[in-house]
């Protein structure tokens, strides 16, 4: 009985914003400990963990048209939108984790409510 109540939380809107500002917390706390360490190969996976996250992010709201730029273009325009997709998915990250923790759990705690 207390393991569903458990489920019904993760899987709620209030669990999920919980578990937002605890991936937040974890993945800045984790960044910046490495940073500021010398173990910058753990933090370059993390950011490109992040980076992962902040591409898709960054897809949704960039218009979906062709440009027609030579390749030193084509390296600036990647480059760039690599830096903007870190800085973005420092933010958007840790939403799409706890945003599909929820959503799984979420689907685990409704299935078990109508057995």
């Amino acid at each position: 009985m207390n393991d569903n109540r458990v489920l019904q939380f993760l899987g709620s809107n209030f669990g999920r914003v919980l578990m937002t500002v605890f991936f937040t917390i974890i993945i800045w706390g984790i960044e910046y400990a490495l940073i500021s360490t010398e173990n910058e190969n753990i933090a370059l996976i993390i950011s490109v963990i992040c980076c992962f996250f902040g591409w898709r992010a960054l897809n949704r709201i960039q218009p979906s048209m062709f440009l027609w730029m030579n390749f030193t273009g084509w390296m600036i325009y990647f480059v760039v939108k690599a830096i903007l997709a870190i800085a973005v998915g420092l933010f958007v990250a840790p939403y799409q984790i706890a945003k599909a923790i929820s959503n799984i759990f979420g689907d685990f705690s409704d299935g078990m409510m109508n057995d």
